[in-house]
């Protein structure tokens, strides 16, 4: 599993990337990880990365908003 500043430095570099490649990247990490109902109920403990239904949910409720669709 990748540590917080793992995932955070996992983050900026796809950040870094977009901007100077100049395509958009959606922020779902920040929503993630300011959620309410906590990292535990969003992604899988055994990687800490790939969501559960909840946190798919909430990434698709993030680009939708990122595009102006909601």
């Amino acid at each position: 599993a990748l540590t917080n500043a793992e995932h955070a430095a996992r983050v900026s570099a796809v950040r870094a990337y977009a901007a100077a490649s100049g395509i958009a990247a959606v922020d779902i990490y920040s929503a993630f990880s300011s959620s309410a109902l906590g990292l535990a109920a969003l992604v899988d403990p055994g990687d800490g990365v790939h969501p559960y239904a909840t946190g798919l949910t909430l990434a698709g409720d993030v680009v939708k908003r990122a595009y102006g669709l909601t």
